[in-house]
């Protein structure tokens, strides 16, 4: 847990948006996350939903890729974020 970043969201807000380089994983404590792709019409196409318990951005976090897809919270949500730099720290201890 030392390692892990607090993050209270707001419905509505943002966790990470399609194409943005990875600088974070997100453990979903409590609330709910959905992901959204932008198809080639313009259109936001809902990819998944995940609540507690689950992980968002561990695929661009690990291949080190950008986002293929925009994380938002649906609701109040409560997330530990484990960057780029706690994971090499947590690795060292």
């Amino acid at each position: 847990m030392p390692y892990l970043e607090k993050l209270p969201l707001p419905a509505a807000e943002v966790v990470f948006q399609q194409h943005e380089p990875p600088t974070a994983l997100y453990f979903i404590e409590s609330g709910q996350v959905s992901t959204f792709a932008r198809s080639s019409s313009d259109q936001n196409l809902r990819l998944r939903t995940l609540g507690a318990g689950n992980v968002v951005g561990e695929i661009a976090f690990f291949t080190r890729i950008p986002y293929q897809a925009t994380a938002i919270a649906d609701q109040a949500t409560t997330l530990y974020r484990l960057s780029y730099e706690s994971l090499q720290t947590m690795i060292q201890n």
